[in-house]
């Protein structure tokens, strides 16, 4: 198999905002830099130290784990070389496993062995048969450096000679064409349509020829039938096939896919039964434009597949074949198997046979989310770390999909316990996963964010007060991943890219796959049914965020729309839920801090946040994004009656918070709330219904002077901009009186730095303002209760 390149620099942005925006970089401006870096990268073989000397650090990590150093490769050759074109000589002696040696191709005449007919492509395909081994009962393990050959020749010799059928012709026009063409010969490359209907028959022959010449024995797996969707054949091509969006061209097997499924059963290709997903074009030169159609297909499948860890791809521009491996933060491609030539046929065949052989694991599926076919459900699997046991879960619906293909692609279920007597209520659980970067391979998350539901579980725990108005935790760990049918491992990237070089992934973060459940369920904000509502919520979340941070020392630092939740009891009443302590960190961490993270939802960061000032994050911060959060929600509406009336204008002074650089939203934040008018003006005169937000109105008011605005400081720590030196003989007056900040040396101006001093005493005073609204709203809540 050819090798692969490194992925596009531009793919790797050190954050995710500055990664998608890569993206639509891409998309809108400049396709053609998608591939501007790629260069093939070196690979160490699987037993040896790569060629700089040194063994990688992801084999070192599988060795002291006592893992083999194939496991988690890659299936199918795809594997990082210097060789910009290798082509494999194998020795086929069957009297032990032997080793691949790379080499340089043979010098031949382009696409001298595309017009032999048949006969070559079924000796393409018995030669990548050969390449896959069958080490273990039930288990299809398709190393790439040490393999045991199947004894398969005889039963394809057996089938000799094949019939020619409509599918092989239409898989020969398309290895017939001349891959030098550019585009200036339109006619003769053929359409695209053309090309996706010759490419799915192409991988068709090949799964017909498996079925034939791999026939598994009493000790080995069953290959999975791979099967070409195209859209072009489908009568369903127009319409969305089970909810799901269709694609043109996508491989789909009888395993793995949703449920079993065969290519009569299928009306159509989409996500939701994809193995993979293709992206065609009809000249090699679109390759950076297929690079990005793949990429747009496969965050499409990454939100569509519940059992989806990573997703392999293809490209297929004119005769030329890539495969692409997506991972978290890179994507892997590999160099050109040109089909119009023998040896780019084999290594595109054994691709396909690798494909069909493997674990469901190396395709990128989770072996821990599994669809019962019996009950039609999916079941989802949570390791929990301490009591070392395995909890299975019934998931009910899908709360948040990921928002992207790369970063921690963070997921949020509704789940309830599989086992349940029937005497007691079944219960919902809220299970979320993610992968957390680690700083190198073998190290603690930067994050931990399972480690900070355990302190808070254990220290609040028995506090019935705040019971039920933070995530509880249930059961929680590193997803267990199956490597044999006796045996899991953790599920890492340092696994899934165990033989690549160091060299090829030394800027893509380490990442450990971990699962939580949580109790209890909430509902999101935009289901309260009024202000009054609201206003409990956000009282009873800040009174558990005070309680987290004083008594468990940890401070949330993303306060969001989304982290923010309900309950709502059997008569009614509701209680506020806090919830997604990913970004959590303890506030001991954050004074060893020379210059602070970064950190949350960029609409609703402080000031202090958006900056990365060196001013100390506390608690402050998040009362600061609780601020923005009302405020938005009054501008857009509190629910979803409310927002469904209401068209946000891109003129209005909340939508500098949402859009722009960190940097301007910073100053149109200071802006707006150094000014008691132009907060009145500009952001709550433009709430969606005045009149009936006016209670809520009142206690963003309230806040903002208790934050900003507190007369117990001195009006140097007052405001939102630093204190002018002109009135130095006020703020010297002032300091010699009974303010908090009076010790604190004149020469510190910025009011963020004097206030952080004193957050525990102003956090005393917000805490009051909404205690003081929570109790009115509760008595109003009640009087309409009794009146309906």
């Amino acid at each position: 198999m050819a090798a692969i390149a490194a992925t596009p620099r531009t793919l790797r942005a050190s954050t995710m905002r500055q990664r998608e925006q890569s993206v639509r970089k891409i998309q809108k401006k400049q396709p053609q830099k998608l591939n501007k870096k790629s260069q093939s990268k070196g690979l160490a073989p699987n037993t040896a130290p790569n060629r700089s000397g040194r063994v990688s650090p992801r084999k070192r990590k599988l060795a002291a784990d006592g893992l083999p150093a194939t496991q988690g490769r890659p299936p199918a050759n795809l594997t990082p070389s210097k060789t910009s074109s290798a082509t494999l000589h194998e020795d086929m002696s069957p009297d032990r496993p032997k080793r691949r040696r790379v080499g340089k191709p043979p010098t031949s005449t382009h696409g001298n062995t595309a017009h032999n007919g048949h006969t070559n492509m079924v000796s393409n395909l018995a030669s990548g048969i050969k390449a896959v081994q069958d080490e273990q009962e039930l288990e299809a393990k398709c190393y790439v450096d040490e393999y045991v050959i199947p004894d398969v020749a005889g039963v394809f010799d057996a089938a000799w000679p094949i019939s020619v059928t409509d599918r092989l012709c239409a898989a020969e026009r398309w290895v017939s064409l001349d891959s030098r063409l550019d585009g200036s010969d339109s006619m003769a490359a053929g359409a695209k349509e053309e090309i996706c209907l010759w490419a799915s028959a192409f991988i068709g022959f090949v799964a017909d020829q498996l079925e034939v010449v791999a026939t598994p024995k009493s000790h080995s797996a069953k290959p999975r039938r791979l099967i070409a969707l195209n859209q072009l054949e489908s009568a369903a091509a127009a319409a969305n096939v089970d909810g799901c969006s269709c694609i043109d061209v996508a491989i789909a097997t009888e395993v793995d896919s949703t449920s079993q499924v065969s290519e009569s059963q299928i009306d159509g290709p989409c996500f939701k039964n994809a193995a993979l997903s293709i992206g065609v074009k009809r000249f090699p030169s679109e390759q950076n434009r297929a690079y990005w159609q793949l990429a747009q297909r496969t965050h499409t499948l990454h939100s569509t597949q519940i059992n989806r860890r990573f997703a392999w791809g293809l490209t297929v521009c004119g005769t030329h074949v890539r495969a692409c491996l997506f991972g978290n933060d890179d994507i892997l491609t590999s160099e050109v198997m040109d089909v119009a030539t023998e040896s780019g046929r084999k290594q595109f065949v054994t691709l396909l046979v690798n494909w069909a052989m493997c674990e469901s694991q190396r395709l990128g599926y989770d072996s821990t989310i599994r669809y019962n076919g019996e009950t039609g459900q999916w079941e989802i699997d949570v390791w929990d770390d301490e009591s070392r046991v395995t909890h299975t879960y019934i998931h009910e619906r899908t709360l948040f999909d990921t928002s992207s293909q790369f970063g921690r692609r963070t997921r949020c279920f509704i789940a309830s316990a599989k086992e349940n007597s029937g005497e007691q209520p079944v219960q919902k659980v809220l299970i979320k996963d993610a992968w957390a970067p680690t700083e190198f391979p073998g190290s603690e998350v930067v994050r931990d964010e399972l480690s900070n539901l355990r302190t808070i579980r254990d220290k609040l725990g028995a506090d019935d007060v705040l019971a039920g108005t933070y995530s509880h935790l249930e059961a929680g760990g590193v997803v267990q991943q199956m490597q044999t049918k006796q045996r899991t491992a953790d599920d890492t990237t340092v696994s899934i890219f165990a033989d690549i070089d160091s060299a090829v992934l030394e800027d893509v973060p380490d990442r450990i796959y971990r699962r939580v459940a949580t109790t209890p369920v909430g509902e999101q904000l935009k289901s309260v049914r009024s202000v009054d509502e609201l206003i409990v919520v956000v009282s009873d979340v800040m009174a558990a965020h005070t309680a987290i941070v004083r008594r468990c020392g940890i401070l949330h630092r993303d306060l969001s729309t989304n982290n923010i939740m309900f309950c709502r009891d059997d008569d009614g009443m509701i209680r506020g839920l806090l919830i997604d302590f990913d970004n959590a960190v303890l506030q001991s961490d954050l004074h060893n801090e020379q210059r602070p993270d970064q950190i949350g939802t960029f609409p609703y960061m402080s000031i202090g946040n958006l900056e990365q000032s060196s001013v100390k994050r506390t608690a402050l911060d998040d009362w600061e994004s609780l601020i923005y959060i009302l405020c938005w929600l009054g501008t857009i509406g509190i629910n979803r009656e409310d927002q469904t009336n209401v068209e946000i204008r891109s003129d209005l002074t909340i939508c500098h918070w949402h859009d722009g650089s960190a940097t301007n939203i910073a100053k149109a934040k200071r802006r707006t709330l150094q000014h008691s008018d132009l907060f009145g003006n500009e952001i709550l005169a433009c709430f969606a219904h005045p009149l009936l937000y006016a209670n809520l109105a009142r206690l963003i008011l309230e806040l903002r002077s208790q934050l900003f605005y507190n007369e117990r400081l001195s009006s140097l720590a007052q405001g939102c901009i630093d204190f002018d030196p002109m009135y130095s003989s006020i703020r010297n007056a002032e300091l010699r009186t009974h303010y908090l900040d009076c010790n604190i040396d004149t020469t510190v101006v910025d009011p963020f730095a004097r206030r952080a001093e004193f957050a525990d005493a102003i956090v005393d005073d917000l805490l009051r303002v909404v205690q003081k609204y929570r109790k009115a709203a509760l008595e109003r809540i009640k009087d309409a209760q009794i009146s309906e």
